[in-house]
């Protein structure tokens, strides 16, 4: 089956990552593609992007060539599995702009919340049984 979306996306963003694996995990009926824009042997021209535009936000390409940016991205990929609903509130009349000006500081920002987020869940998991006691609330 051909995609009927095929996602431009950052695969050395963490989350980014994640977010394209669960994606993949959620397409059961084959309707999305990923490519890794941030690969070393990618070329955005030949995809007819630039590179500062696929890393300013996600870029999506329906298959009928219509281009998709940012959440409006987002929105058409998770439409396109059975969880399209999580993300409808973010096109909600008088919700949308707020929702789409934060995709775009999240985009500019994901590395450092990437390394924050990972940071802080790798550092719970290092913590021993005492630290993970006073990280619950309780005493060991």
């Amino acid at each position: 089956m051909n995609a009927q979306l095929t996602l431009y996306y950052d695969h050395a963003c963490a989350i980014c990552r994640k977010e394209m694996d669960r994606l993949a995990r959620w397409d059961r009926e084959g309707r999305l593609a990923f490519i890794d824009s941030s690969a070393p042997d990618f070329d955005a021209h030949k995809h007819g992007f630039t590179a500062a535009a696929l890393d300013r936000e996600l870029h999506g390409v329906c298959a009928d060539g219509n281009v998709l940016r940012g959440l409006a991205c987002i929105r058409r990929a998770y439409a396109l599995t059975r969880f399209g609903w999580l993300w409808r509130v973010t096109a909600l009349p008088g919700l949308k702009s707020g929702f789409d000006a934060f995709y775009l500081w999240f985009a500019r920002h994901r590395y450092a919340i990437s390394r924050y987020a990972f940071f802080a869940r790798q550092r719970q998991e290092d913590c021993t049984s005492a630290c993970a006691a006073k990280l619950n609330g309780t005493r060991s």
